[in-house]
């Protein structure tokens, strides 16, 4: 299992930072979320990205949905050569947010113990790179 942590703090208070995820994420995240409903515990989501021209999808299952705190996720398929699981704590700071993204890949048979730690380096990347993209957006909405 390969796994990274990594926090941000975020210049408005956790239920602000939720609601902007939920309501303004897309604009600020290129992987592509969608519910199949309205989310909570055990929904399905659909995922998409597009890695160098290339269109990935994906669907991971919500197992832990908790606003304006906590939600969690874990793929369902693929289900080779790794799964993940992310959660997502927005922890109130002194009137802004810590916010913190831990990311766990399993890799599966020898392929996946390959994989796997590619895998997570990537998505470290990526996720670092949204919390960015996140602070950066509510600083502008903030007027910070």
């Amino acid at each position: 299992m390969a796994s990274f942590r990594s926090t941000i703090v975020l210049p408005v208070r956790p239920e602000i930072a939720w609601r902007f995820v939920v309501e303004h994420g897309h604009e600020v995240e290129i992987i592509e979320f969608k519910p199949r409903g309205p989310q909570s515990v055990g929904v399905l989501n659909d995922i998409r990205v597009r890695v160098f021209g290339f269109s990935f999808r994906a669907v991971s299952s919500t197992v832990t949905w908790d606003p304006p705190s906590t939600c969690a996720f874990e793929s369902v398929t693929p289900s080779w050569p790794v799964t993940t699981r992310i959660t997502e704590q927005f922890r109130p700071l002194d009137g802004t947010t810590q916010h913190v993204i831990d990311y766990e890949v399993s890799g599966r048979g020898v392929v996946g113990s390959v994989v796997a730690p590619i895998f997570c380096r990537m998505m470290k990347r990526n996720r670092c790179q949204y919390q960015e993209r996140l602070r950066s957006a509510l600083n502008r909405s903030a007027g910070i």
